[in-house]
Protein backbone atom coordinates (compact mmCIF):
# COMPACT_ATOMS: atom_id res chain seq x y z
CA UNK A 1 0.00 0.00 0.00
CA UNK A 2 1.38 3.78 -0.69
CA UNK A 3 0.15 6.55 0.63
CA UNK A 4 0.63 9.61 -0.83
CA UNK A 5 0.49 12.92 1.63
CA UNK A 6 -0.45 16.77 -0.04
CA UNK A 7 3.10 18.47 -0.71
CA UNK A 8 3.68 21.03 2.51
CA UNK A 9 4.46 23.79 0.43
CA UNK A 10 2.14 23.22 -2.59
CA UNK A 11 -1.61 24.51 -2.25
CA UNK A 12 -2.35 22.93 0.64
CA UNK A 13 0.42 24.62 2.61
CA UNK A 14 -1.67 27.03 4.73
CA UNK A 15 -2.59 23.92 6.40
CA UNK A 16 0.06 21.39 6.12
CA UNK A 17 3.20 23.66 6.16
CA UNK A 18 4.28 22.06 9.57
CA UNK A 19 1.87 18.54 9.83
CA UNK A 20 4.63 16.49 8.83
CA UNK A 21 6.71 18.19 11.24
CA UNK A 22 4.32 17.49 13.96
CA UNK A 23 2.42 13.54 13.32
CA UNK A 24 3.10 11.09 11.87
CA UNK A 25 1.22 8.06 10.18
CA UNK A 26 2.47 5.15 12.50
CA UNK A 27 0.51 2.30 10.46
CA UNK A 28 -2.70 1.57 8.90
CA UNK A 29 -5.31 -0.83 8.67
CA UNK A 30 -7.28 -2.20 5.78
CA UNK A 31 -10.80 -3.33 6.87
CA UNK A 32 -12.98 -5.66 5.16
CA UNK A 33 -16.44 -6.41 5.15
CA UNK A 34 -19.23 -7.53 3.23
CA UNK A 35 -20.66 -5.31 0.51
CA UNK A 36 -24.14 -5.92 1.06
CA UNK A 37 -27.11 -3.34 1.75
CA UNK A 38 -25.61 0.19 1.06
CA UNK A 39 -27.95 1.40 4.04
CA UNK A 40 -27.33 -0.79 6.73
CA UNK A 41 -24.98 1.32 9.31
CA UNK A 42 -23.15 -1.57 11.12
CA UNK A 43 -20.79 -3.85 9.16
CA UNK A 44 -18.77 -6.95 10.96
CA UNK A 45 -15.21 -7.07 10.10
CA UNK A 46 -14.47 -9.89 8.07
CA UNK A 47 -10.62 -9.01 7.22
CA UNK A 48 -8.22 -7.15 8.88
CA UNK A 49 -4.84 -5.88 7.19
CA UNK A 50 -2.27 -3.80 9.21
CA UNK A 51 -0.13 -2.37 7.33
CA UNK A 52 3.39 -1.07 8.72
CA UNK A 53 5.53 1.52 7.09
CA UNK A 54 8.27 0.60 5.28
CA UNK A 55 9.55 3.97 3.88
CA UNK A 56 8.74 7.31 3.55
CA UNK A 57 10.40 9.51 0.97
CA UNK A 58 9.26 12.44 -0.83
CA UNK A 59 6.05 12.97 1.15
CA UNK A 60 4.60 9.50 0.31
CA UNK A 61 4.72 6.41 2.80
CA UNK A 62 5.10 2.90 1.75
CA UNK A 63 3.72 -0.03 3.68
CA UNK A 64 4.22 -3.78 3.58
CA UNK A 65 0.62 -5.15 4.92
CA UNK A 66 -0.24 -8.31 6.87
CA UNK A 67 -3.19 -10.08 8.44
CA UNK A 68 -6.32 -11.88 7.80
CA UNK A 69 -7.95 -11.50 4.31
CA UNK A 70 -11.80 -11.87 4.19
CA UNK A 71 -12.93 -15.03 2.95
CA UNK A 72 -15.38 -14.26 0.45
CA UNK A 73 -15.51 -13.57 -3.12
CA UNK A 74 -13.41 -10.75 -3.89
CA UNK A 75 -16.01 -8.73 -5.62
CA UNK A 76 -18.26 -8.64 -2.62
CA UNK A 77 -15.41 -6.77 -0.45
CA UNK A 78 -15.94 -3.70 1.01
CA UNK A 79 -13.29 -1.96 2.41
CA UNK A 80 -12.48 1.04 4.64
CA UNK A 81 -9.04 2.31 5.53
CA UNK A 82 -7.81 3.31 8.86
CA UNK A 83 -4.80 5.54 9.63
CA UNK A 84 -2.89 5.37 13.58
CA UNK A 85 -1.77 9.04 13.66
CA UNK A 86 0.79 9.94 16.13
CA UNK A 87 2.94 13.31 17.34
CA UNK A 88 6.08 13.02 16.40
CA UNK A 89 7.05 16.26 18.94
CA UNK A 90 5.12 18.24 21.49
CA UNK A 91 2.14 19.99 20.31
CA UNK A 92 -0.91 21.11 21.47
CA UNK A 93 -3.41 18.02 21.87
CA UNK A 94 -6.82 16.71 22.19
CA UNK A 95 -7.57 14.34 25.47
CA UNK A 96 -4.42 11.89 25.05
CA UNK A 97 -6.79 9.70 26.97
CA UNK A 98 -8.84 9.27 29.39
CA UNK A 99 -6.86 5.92 30.85
CA UNK A 100 -3.53 7.82 31.01
CA UNK A 101 -1.56 7.98 33.93
CA UNK A 102 1.97 9.57 34.52
CA UNK A 103 3.18 6.91 36.59
CA UNK A 104 3.03 4.58 33.10
CA UNK A 105 3.32 6.28 30.23
CA UNK A 106 5.82 8.88 31.86
CA UNK A 107 5.22 11.43 28.87
CA UNK A 108 6.13 14.01 30.91
CA UNK A 109 8.90 12.31 33.22
CA UNK A 110 10.54 11.33 29.21
CA UNK A 111 10.29 15.09 28.49
CA UNK A 112 7.63 13.99 26.07
CA UNK A 113 5.28 16.78 27.13
CA UNK A 114 6.50 20.07 28.55
CA UNK A 115 3.66 20.80 31.33
CA UNK A 116 5.22 24.88 31.71
CA UNK A 117 4.57 25.46 27.54
CA UNK A 118 1.78 23.70 27.70
CA UNK A 119 -0.14 26.80 29.24
CA UNK A 120 1.68 29.15 26.40
CA UNK A 121 0.77 26.89 23.43
CA UNK A 122 -1.71 27.67 21.16
CA UNK A 123 -3.20 26.30 17.93
CA UNK A 124 -1.59 26.53 15.21
CA UNK A 125 -3.78 25.91 11.67
CA UNK A 126 -0.46 24.87 9.52
CA UNK A 127 0.06 21.34 11.82
CA UNK A 128 -2.23 19.47 9.76
CA UNK A 129 -1.42 16.54 7.93
CA UNK A 130 -3.44 16.18 4.79
CA UNK A 131 -3.72 12.77 2.55
CA UNK A 132 -3.56 13.24 -1.14
CA UNK A 133 -4.10 9.75 -2.45
CA UNK A 134 -4.27 6.01 -1.43
CA UNK A 135 -3.14 3.05 -3.72
CA UNK A 136 -3.72 -0.57 -2.51
CA UNK A 137 -2.26 -3.56 -3.98
CA UNK A 138 -3.53 -7.01 -4.82
CA UNK A 139 -6.40 -6.61 -2.40
CA UNK A 140 -8.88 -8.02 -4.64
CA UNK A 141 -6.16 -9.82 -6.56
CA UNK A 142 -2.88 -10.07 -7.96
CA UNK A 143 -2.58 -7.14 -10.65
CA UNK A 144 -5.52 -5.51 -8.95
CA UNK A 145 -5.15 -1.78 -7.93
CA UNK A 146 -7.40 0.14 -6.09
CA UNK A 147 -6.76 4.07 -6.13
CA UNK A 148 -8.10 6.37 -3.39
CA UNK A 149 -8.33 9.50 -4.58
CA UNK A 150 -8.71 12.23 -1.73
CA UNK A 151 -8.12 15.23 -4.51
CA UNK A 152 -7.72 18.81 -2.42
CA UNK A 153 -7.27 19.08 1.12
CA UNK A 154 -9.91 21.66 1.24
CA UNK A 155 -12.69 19.19 -0.12
CA UNK A 156 -14.89 17.18 2.07
CA UNK A 157 -14.06 20.49 4.57
CA UNK A 158 -12.85 19.71 7.09
CA UNK A 159 -12.37 15.60 6.79
CA UNK A 160 -9.68 15.54 4.72
CA UNK A 161 -7.65 17.34 7.54
CA UNK A 162 -6.24 15.52 10.24
CA UNK A 163 -5.21 17.78 12.79
CA UNK A 164 -4.31 15.97 16.06
CA UNK A 165 -3.53 12.05 16.95
CA UNK A 166 -5.99 8.94 17.15
CA UNK A 167 -6.89 6.80 14.89
CA UNK A 168 -9.11 7.53 11.81
CA UNK A 169 -11.12 6.02 9.26
CA UNK A 170 -11.58 6.73 5.48
CA UNK A 171 -15.39 7.46 4.73
CA UNK A 172 -16.75 8.14 1.21
CA UNK A 173 -19.42 10.79 0.26
CA UNK A 174 -20.95 10.32 -3.17
CA UNK A 175 -21.12 14.44 -3.74
CA UNK A 176 -17.97 14.99 -1.87
CA UNK A 177 -15.37 12.12 -2.34
CA UNK A 178 -13.28 10.38 0.62
CA UNK A 179 -12.75 12.43 4.24
CA UNK A 180 -11.60 10.74 7.24
CA UNK A 181 -13.40 10.03 10.81
CA UNK A 182 -11.79 9.62 14.27
CA UNK A 183 -12.65 6.03 15.00
CA UNK A 184 -13.28 5.35 19.12
CA UNK A 185 -11.08 1.53 18.73
CA UNK A 186 -8.65 0.29 17.10
CA UNK A 187 -10.05 -2.95 15.86
CA UNK A 188 -7.37 -5.60 15.84
CA UNK A 189 -9.09 -8.42 14.82
CA UNK A 190 -12.29 -9.85 12.53
CA UNK A 191 -15.53 -10.09 14.21
CA UNK A 192 -16.19 -6.32 15.84
CA UNK A 193 -18.64 -4.29 14.29
CA UNK A 194 -18.28 -0.83 11.94
CA UNK A 195 -20.96 1.66 12.60
CA UNK A 196 -20.18 5.25 10.75
CA UNK A 197 -22.44 7.93 9.90
CA UNK A 198 -21.08 10.53 7.21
Amino acid sequence: MKIEMHDPNGACKKYVEKGLDYLEIKYARILMFENADKKQLSRPIIGNLVCNPDKFKDNIYHFKCDGIMARIPKNTIGHSISLAVAPKKQMMLGPIDYRYQEESMKLVENGFLDVDALNSQSFQPNQHISVKNITIYDLKGPGWILDHDFDSCQGFWPRRLIGDHGVYMSVQSKSLGYGWLRMYFDPSGIGEEMVWIV
